[in-house]
């Protein structure tokens, strides 16, 4: 009864970035691991339903869905799951008479960096996509830095529960413009893609600081 009232709460007054990204740890002192989890599987949307969406149609406050040039019918629904799923929601895409080459998501994950200080990252991941044969998956992590990107590929597929990791080297949160994950998949003309789960850690290994330099503190010649 209490977790409906908390839904109801968060349809009427509007669930903040904070609710939308659930933190199962803290960083502590700048470093160790933060996981999460996209707002759209966690909150109940204002818009359970939707027919063909605009490209760039938000989903959850750092997700945002994407569709290439198409005929035919785009649904995105939102449909809630077992009380003892990892997700509260899952996200179903159907298509019909589909035919563009592509549909994604894009999760900015800008957010993640809060509280970390500069230092060496790895991200893991762990989704499960369930979809008609054929369709296939991939993912990447794009960060932009002084205008420049680098993008790094996640092993993922369909039909079975992945979990993967990626080294994205020296990240420092003020210097970074976008950190996105994007995911791609490369539907047939008619079918459906069901995302159940889709977690993400960030583990930063914090620079050590140097020991600072004493000068003067002893007399000459002693």
């Amino acid at each position: 009864m209490n977790e409906t009232v908390d839904q109801l709460c968060e349809l009427v007054g509007g669930a903040s970035a904070s609710l939308l990204l659930r933190a199962d740890t803290n960083p502590l002192n700048g470093q160790g691991k933060l996981c999460l989890t996209p707002g759209f599987l966690m909150s109940p949307s204002a818009q359970t339903y939707r027919r063909n969406p605009p490209a760039g149609e938000m989903l959850s406050a750092e997700t945002h869905f994407y569709c290439d040039q198409h005929q035919g019918l785009v649904q995105l629904v939102q449909q809630p799951l077992a009380r003892q799923a990892d997700s509260r929601y899952s996200l179903i895409i159907n298509f019909a008479e589909f035919h563009g080459d592509w549909l994604s998501l894009v999760v900015d994950a800008r957010s993640f960096l809060a509280g970390f200080d500069a230092g060496k990252c790895e991200l893991g991941m762990l989704i499960e996509v369930s979809s008609t044969a054929q369709v296939t998956l991939s993912s990447k992590v794009s960060i932009n830095v002084g205008g420049e990107w680098t993008e790094t590929h996640l092993d993922v597929r369909t039909n079975q529960v992945c979990i993967s990791k990626a080294s994205l080297g020296r990240i420092s949160a003020s210097d970074i413009q976008a950190f996105d994950i994007h995911f791609v998949f490369n539907p047939t003309p008619r079918g459906s893609i069901e995302i159940r789960r889709m977690t993400f850690t960030l583990d930063v290994e914090a620079e050590p600081v140097a020991a600072p330099r004493l000068e003067g503190v002893f007399e000459d010649g002693l």
